[in-house]
């Protein structure tokens, strides 16, 4: 068959005489329904295709995510374990605050009260009674408060020592609109 048998327009290919079904090069045009019905079946093909394919991508996305926390919670895990072995390896010893070690005493049974957190040098600090400790204990904390009334200025002081708070709205810096940090 030539080109111009292939490609020639369709009213010239068919005679009065033949039909459109007998020619096998001439396709015939479906009714606007059967297209109708024929693009239906297309889309609906696709969208199950689309489901699909977003099905299969959320759990590859939920698997990938499932995988990714548990790499992440073992890796934490090797941290922590490293950090712990890091840390006895260390062997720092604890940190008492001068009220933890003034308060933590033992009473021994000739009378006398040790301070085991508190030294002077290699000794341990003892005390003949309960009575020499305590005025010692107050003599200290009274020495301390002074100490920090003298650094600080009195409503500092009222604010750290005295629990006491600023009322709201009421900062030197609450009408302050300058450009700035403000601490």
């Amino acid at each position: 068959m030539s080109l111009w048998e292939k490609f020639k327009p369709r009213f010239l290919k068919k005679t009065k005489k033949e039909s459109i079904s007998s020619d096998p090069n001439i396709v015939p045009v479906p009714r606007d329904d059967i297209r109708e019905k024929l693009l239906d079946a297309e889309v609906q093909d696709f969208m199950e295709q689309a489901k699909k394919t977003k099905e299969e991508w959320i759990a590859k996305h939920q698997q990938r995510k499932k995988e990714e926390s548990i790499k992440q919670q073992k890796l934490e895990e090797k941290v922590a374990e490293s950090r712990d072995q890091q840390i006895e390896k260390l062997e720092i010893p604890p940190v008492y605050t001068i009220f933890e070690m003034m308060n933590t005493f033992e009473e021994n049974e000739d009378g006398t009260i040790t301070l085991p957190l508190l030294k002077d040098g290699e000794e341990v600090k003892t005390f003949d009674n309960k009575k020499s400790y305590q005025q010692w204990v107050d003599e200290k904390q009274n020495k301390i408060l002074e100490d920090r009334k003298q650094s600080l200025t009195p409503h500092e002081f009222y604010i750290i020592q005295g629990k006491g708070m600023e009322r709201p709205f009421t900062g030197k810096y609450w009408w302050v609109k300058d450009m700035g940090t403000y601490s």
